[in-house]
């Protein structure tokens, strides 16, 4: 829904000869050439000349409330709003890979508000590294500087995971200009003489070709009219020998780090296992529920095309067996063997190649085998159980078993049908009372009380509030969520906190007894000595000043 303006917000100004954006600019960088070529040198005073607005903030990929652009837009630029979005903001990026109701949720909200893309988006929740510092490509400033004599920062060298120039192969260069800076309302502009300082995003790139195919892939996401909402990549993975077969998923991180250099993996994710793979990977092998970030696809896509036409499906379609390797008579004497020389247990499981716990077990005396159960007496058994559950009526099933346990194992074994119809008593539960709010209730009020009567020995006076109580008490979440069990602290809280009038007449109690005896001030002096303005009251302080003498008196 539109967000109306705020009181007193200001109308954007006209400014017919501001810049055009050039094309794959960012608007952040637009609006910050804007200041350059009309002399704006103040931040909020050139957010308050475009947008109106002086505390919009300047957010690089994702800027919101872009709707107050509207006229400078449409009659500086020849562009809708919905054009502006799409051609110089990451919004094509982050909203590929979403619902199209999701996609028209996120313009809205570019469009009329500014608050929690990021979070909304999970660019900040995800493991993909952010970037840290605007980026340069030394061949796109130089080709910038002879068609516009100026230079720009592009879309495509901010895209997460990026590390090379998707146009030129070159090394993308970070500039000392942070991408998020603390000053949240200012634009800075690009300029020739920040890549003297500048340093490459990797010092050294394995693989050259995999980071600009990555670099190219998402600029085409940027560039795509068409999106692809929640793509499944099961069926692919399963003709690759990734689903459905024994030790796949650690097939396909391999095929990843095949695919592409270990290092890469590690500049573009901060999430990575021992051997240099992201953590994501497992949950492109389930059913996809909800989305992930651009790059998680990107990879996969590059992964999936660098492999063979036919995938290295292994022959063996199940875990192979290996039980009762323990009784295996050949090596518990090569076991043995080891042991009498003096090895350890785990030096034996090394020399045999297996676990340490298979190597115990071939240690370990064979136990005999357990005696074949030939069933239930019949119905003796059943009568047994019965007889059982008359003598003890009031006791539940568990408990009847831990009475007689051979019984129900014989039962559970041969009759276990008949068993599960003979329930018994239901169990009796007790509520389970872990806060003693009775306790806590009495506590709160007395801590409430205390800091009430802190407050009111303070100098300055200050007055006691619901607010400051439970704001330095630290309290404000409790009783929001559980007051009806807080009975005793809500009556301490209205007895203890202090309206506007009470505090008043407490103020010029003190100023009274601060006063010498035999030169006291004028009743009106009092009152302007209290820092009350006598103006604001109906009986300019009469009965103020008759509840102060009484008291001071």
């Amino acid at each position: 829904m539109p967000n109306p303006r705020k009181p007193g917000m200001m109308r954007a100004a006209y400014i017919p000869n501001i810049p055009a954006p050039h094309h794959d600019e960012l608007l952040h960088s637009a609006i910050a050439r804007a200041a350059v070529h009309l002399g704006h040198w103040s931040p909020k005073g050139l957010l308050a000349a475009i947008y109106g607005d002086r505390g919009q903030l300047a957010c690089p990929d994702l800027p919101g409330s872009i709707s107050l652009l509207r006229e400078l837009a449409k009659d500086c630029w020849s562009l809708s709003i919905e054009e502006l979005a799409r051609r110089h903001t990451l919004f094509g990026y982050y909203t590929y890979f979403l619902e199209p109701a999701q996609r028209t949720a996120v313009l809205q909200a570019m469009m009329h508000r500014s608050g929690h893309l990021h979070v909304r988006l999970g660019v900040c929740s995800g493991s993909v590294r952010r970037i840290p510092f605007f980026r340069l490509c030394p061949s796109c400033t130089r080709e910038d500087l002879e068609r516009h004599g100026e230079t720009y920062w592009r879309r495509t060298h901010h895209l997460p995971g990026v590390a090379v120039c998707a146009l030129h192969g070159d090394d993308l260069l970070e500039t000392a200009i942070p991408y998020r800076a603390m000053g949240r309302h200012e634009h800075v502009a690009a300029h020739p003489r920040l890549i003297a300082r500048a340093r490459p995003v990797l010092e050294s790139i394995e693989r050259r070709e995999v980071a600009l195919a990555i670099a190219r892939s998402s600029a085409g996401l940027l560039e795509s009219l068409s999106v692809e909402a929640r793509p499944d990549y099961r069926q692919t993975l399963r003709f690759h020998g990734f689903i459905g077969r024994y030790n796949g998923g650690a097939r396909f991180r391999q095929a990843v780090r095949r695919a592409i250099p270990v290092s890469l993996l590690a500049a573009m994710f901060t999430s990575v296992d021992t051997e240099g793979a992201p953590g994501w990977l497992d949950r492109m092998r389930r059913k996809p529920r909800r989305s992930l970030h651009p790059l998680c696809h990107v990879v996969t896509r590059l992964v999936l095309d660098a492999l063979p036409e036919r995938g290295d499906v292994p022959k063996v379609n199940r875990r192979p067996d290996l039980r009762g390797k323990s009784r295996d008579q050949g090596l518990r004497a090569r076991a043995a063997a080891l042991m009498a020389t003096g090895l350890s247990t785990h030096a034996i499981a090394l020399r045999l190649g297996v676990e340490w716990e298979t190597a115990h077990r071939l240690l370990t005396p064979l136990k005999p085998p357990a005696p074949i159960f030939r069933g239930s007496k019949g119905g003796a058994d059943r009568n047994e159980w019965t007889a059982l559950r008359t003598r003890l009526p009031g006791a539940t099933k568990s408990e009847l078993r831990r009475t007689a346990p051979a019984l129900y194992m014989r039962l559970y074994r041969a009759d276990k049908r008949w068993l599960s119809s003979q329930a018994g008593a239901p169990a009796k539960r007790k509520p389970v009372i872990r806060i003693d709010w009775a306790g806590r209730d009495a506590d709160l009020a007395g801590r409430i009380a205390a800091a009430a009567q802190e407050m009111r020995s303070r100098a300055p006076l200050t007055r006691v509030t619901r607010s400051r109580i439970l704001g330095e008490l630290q309290l404000r979440s409790l009783l929001a969520h559980k007051s009806a069990n807080l009975p005793k602290t809500l009556a301490a809280l209205v007895r203890h906190c202090e309206t506007v009038e009470a505090f008043q007449a407490r103020r010029l109690i003190a100023v009274m007894r601060s006063q010498p005896k035999g030169c006291g001030l004028g009743e009106l002096a009092l009152l302007r000595a209290a820092n009350i303005n006598v103006d604001r009251l109906p009986d300019r302080g009469a009965r103020l000043l008759a509840q102060a003498k009484g008291v001071a008196a």
